[in-house]
């Protein structure tokens, strides 16, 4: 997750269809867990700048993310 997040960081982070395409799960899923593996001190080889900006980009995801709706769940 944190190897696909840096490498599309820069472009705005992947869109919904790669990341259920590399994780077979939906974009909130992917940025929820995310969000938990960088509420950790950043991992060796990773900059605190770095680590910052990624959980800056990952709140900003998270809340331009639709909510599901009773609709989409039940389409599953």
């Amino acid at each position: 997750m944190l190897t696909f997040a840096l490498g599309w960081a820069s472009y705005g982070g992947g869109d919904a269809e790669d990341i259920r395409m590399h994780f077979g799960v939906t974009e909130p899923t992917f940025l929820l867990g995310l969000r938990y593996l960088l509420s950790s001190p950043p991992t060796p080889g990773i900059d605190e700048l770095t680590w910052a900006r990624l959980r800056c980009f990952c709140e900003r995801r998270l809340t331009a993310v639709p909510a599901p709706t009773a609709q989409g769940c039940a389409a599953r």
